[in-house]
């Protein structure tokens, strides 16, 4: 019997299950087929497994996997020998158990409150069946942590490299409930935000709207703050437009250079009124115009601008509160505003000098009318070549300034080591903070689009809706992909079954006709027993 055991299940490639209960149920059909074959007179004829049925079929496919990765440990403990000393094993003191399984022997042998499996857990090597045996633990112990897992699983089996850790790595659930978001290195600041303006500030902005604003005068008609602000200076420029219309957008735009200046580069976020604005500019507009567009649901790519807009929020909620001004009053106090955040100091605020301060790059002195010291360059000269002369000294110290005492007092980055390894394939969980953690749709990437330093910021993503574009912030790495197999992901490769499994993989390859599932698998053939 053990002989047509053995036989089987070497004829049962176990790879393909997913799970334990149904290979041993494979197992106990197949036995009962062969205890009916040779006994007819007392043929089973039960359309259910009985669970002595069950018991046997899942000790007949342990026994397999033993005689598998440990025939010559087997061959020794049946002939009254010892596991030679070399033995990975031999310091568990493994003996052949009632069953026919290589159990071990534990210091918990006189415990009377213990079972036998507790006292003597079968050895189980590092395969598939075993990650099918700890996967069936975890599922009975309901997706519990860790440490509950091990000691389930040690309550009846000893696997000398337990994969629980692992095991949460390809759980669908469990990833979905505690998955962590991906991270990445901060990027170094680009050129755009280090570099000194040669013709003018706000030649590379940022731009965001803020709001909605009400006037008494306007009735239910919602009002809009357009903020522009210069990338190098940290300078704003507040603009009030009637709609977040493509129209309204351009006219707000055409005020702004016509007092700043048409800035060369525009950043913004991916909101429609953006997008339509770029078409209109490239298609009716000779200015060679830049403009990028941050990842969608990705605020902090646009941190520089974000953080200036709850500035003006926090200036607007204190001075007006919840006064009720007419269109001209509101514009009037968003210009104070804008006067007062260009006036905010860039650098360490000392006891010797006035701070540097956006409105240095733009009036040449600080918001306020009080004249700028000018040193030896005093107001008796009258010679407009020397005031020119005066005017760009102080540019020019004003840059210096700019250098030693704010660029190099920015923050540092950061040296933490990522948690992104996203590649082609990888499924994911898409977060969406207006929905549950169980609604959160899943998506497979697509597409990378790394960073100038190389770093992946941003993928494509394939969902059920189509395909969609998000930060790597925003997307829960499963630990699994749509190509890979678990036994690779849980570092089960090594396994001797895997060699087997490629060559009857390279015969079947070799035919003409495959049989290919709907979900494009390929359906392999039924192989009859040879008993």
């Amino acid at each position: 019997m053990a002989a047509v055991s053995t036989q089987i299940e070497s004829r049962i490639d176990f790879d393909r299950f997913s799970r334990l209960t149904r290979a041993v149920r494979v197992m106990a059909w197949s036995l009962r087929f062969v205890k009916n074959s040779r006994c007819p007179q007392g043929r089973e004829s039960s359309p259910d497994l009985s669970s002595a049925e069950i018991e046997a079929g899942r000790i007949m496919v342990l026994i397999g996997v033993q005689n598998e990765f440990y025939y010559e440990k087997i061959s020794d403990l049946n002939n009254g020998k010892y596991v030679r000393k070399t033995s990975s094993i031999y310091q568990l003191s493994p003996f052949i158990g009632e069953d026919g399984l290589i159990t071990i022997y534990g210091r918990l042998e006189k415990a009377p409150a213990l079972l036998y499996d507790e006292k003597h857990p079968i050895l189980l090597p590092k395969c598939h069946i075993t990650y099918l045996v700890v996967k069936d633990q975890h599922e009975l112990v309901k997706h519990a942590g860790v440490n509950t897992l091990i000691t389930a699983v040690r309550g009846k089996y000893w696997i000398l490299s337990l994969i629980a850790t692992k095991i949460f790595k390809v759980c669908i659930n469990c990833q979905r409930q505690e998955s962590r978001p991906c991270q990445q290195f901060l990027s170094p600041l680009p050129e755009d935000r280090i570099k000194k303006i040669a013709p003018s500030p706000f030649s590379v902005c940022g731009v965001d709207h803020a709001g909605p604003l009400f006037c008494s005068d306007t009735g239910d008609r919602k009002l809009y703050i357009a903020l522009f602000t210069c990338a190098v200076i940290r300078a704003v420029h507040l603009e009030l437009v009637d709609s977040l219309s493509v129209e309204d957008f351009i006219l707000a735009l055409k005020r702004f250079a016509a007092r700043r200046g048409m800035p060369s580069v525009i950043y913004s976020d991916n909101a429609k009124t953006f997008h339509a604005s770029d078409n209109f500019l490239r298609k009716k507009s000779g200015n060679p115009l830049i403009w990028k567009f941050s990842a969608p649901l990705a605020p902090w790519w646009g941190g520089w601008w974000e953080r200036l807009i709850r500035s003006v929020k926090s200036a607007l909620k204190k001075s007006l509160g919840k006064s009720l001004v007419t269109r001209s009053q509101l514009e009037t106090v968003l210009h104070e505003i804008e006067a007062c955040i260009n006036s905010r100091p860039l650098t360490y605020v000392g006891e010797t000098r006035n701070p540097l301060t956006p409105s240095h790059f733009l009036l040449g002195r600080s918001t306020p009318m009080n004249s700028v010291n000018t040193g030896e360059f005093s107001g008796e000269v009258n010679d407009l070549i020397l005031r020119d002369e005066c005017q760009s000294h102080y540019v020019d110290m004003f840059w210096d300034i700019w250098r030693e005492e704010y660029l190099r007092n920015l923050p540092p980055m950061s040296l933490k080591k990522p948690k992104s390894d996203l590649k082609i394939g990888s499924v994911v969980l898409v977060r969406n903070e207006t929905k549950s953690r169980l609604l959160w749709p899943m998506g497979i990437v697509t597409k990378l689009f790394p960073g100038k330093d190389g770093h992946v910021r941003a993928v494509e993503l394939k969902t059920n809706k189509g395909l969609i574009c998000r930060a790597v912030q925003k997307l829960h790495r499963l630990g699994f992909s749509d190509e890979t197999d678990v036994a690779e992901t849980c570092g089960l490769s090594d396994s001797p079954e895997e060699v087997g499994k490629t060559d009857r993989a390279k015969a079947f390859s070799s035919q003409e006709e495959q049989m290919i599932s709907r979900r494009g698998r390929t359906i392999k053939p039924r192989e009859k027993l040879d008993l």
